[in-house]
């Protein structure tokens, strides 16, 4: 399902379904996945047509995007656990930038992304690990990061959950460099490093 919302819906779906920007080479017994910037859905049905056996885990901050989040997971009969709130470094409240696209809400105040605008609105975030804890997941095969400049602080603050994940593919914003992301990474075992499609995909094991 798509809205009628200047276009926003419609560009994400054409990237996710006709660009297949998240067509990954891994392992079709892939498990275990999450979805950091769910949005509408589309990467989370997107990845359960490719990946049919795998759980996952969606987490999305805004109200609106929520809503239609659930009614596609729920046409699409993906097997998905929805968490209504914002990755953050840890468990807090956090305010949300209003962006006139449904794609593009963003952290408010911090040095990256696109500077939007102060209508905000107050979302619960939660710590990765705290997600980690309640997923109860051996591991996590797949961290899909779409989550417009809030990566460059997940990434370096209370990040030993890093340990955990095996490969992620991220869009980077304003002010993040891959540079910054694989220095990052790398102590974790992320030695590879490719860019796909417009987005980064960092592995500990060679992918392409």
């Amino acid at each position: 399902m798509v809205r009628d919302n200047g276009g926003a819906d419609g560009f994400i779906f054409s990237e996710v379904f006709d660009q297949q920007c998240y067509n990954l080479p891994l392992d079709e017994n892939t498990a275990y996945i999450i979805d950091l910037g769910a949005n509408a859905g589309f990467t989370a049905v997107y990845f359960s047509r490719l990946f049919p056996k795998a759980t996952i885990a969606c987490v999305e901050p805004m109200p609106g995007n929520i809503q239609l989040l659930k009614e596609n997971l729920t046409l699409n009969n993906v097997n998905a656990v929805i968490f209504e709130a914002a990755a953050s470094v840890k468990d807090e409240q956090i305010a949300m930038e209003i962006a006139d696209k449904d794609y593009a809400n963003k952290v408010h105040n911090i040095p990256f992304g696109k500077s939007i605008s102060d209508d905000t609105i107050t979302v619960k975030g939660l710590g990765m690990q705290t997600i980690l804890t309640q997923l109860n997941w051996p591991h996590v095969d797949l961290l899909k990061i779409d989550i417009e400049g809030y990566e460059g602080i997940l990434l370096s603050t209370n990040n030993s959950w890093l340990n955990k994940v095996s490969v992620i593919i991220m869009e980077i914003h304003e002010g993040v460099t891959i540079d910054l992301v694989k220095a990052i990474t790398d102590p974790y075992g992320f030695t590879y490093v490719v860019l796909q499609q417009g987005n980064w995909v960092l592995s500990k094991n060679r992918l392409f």
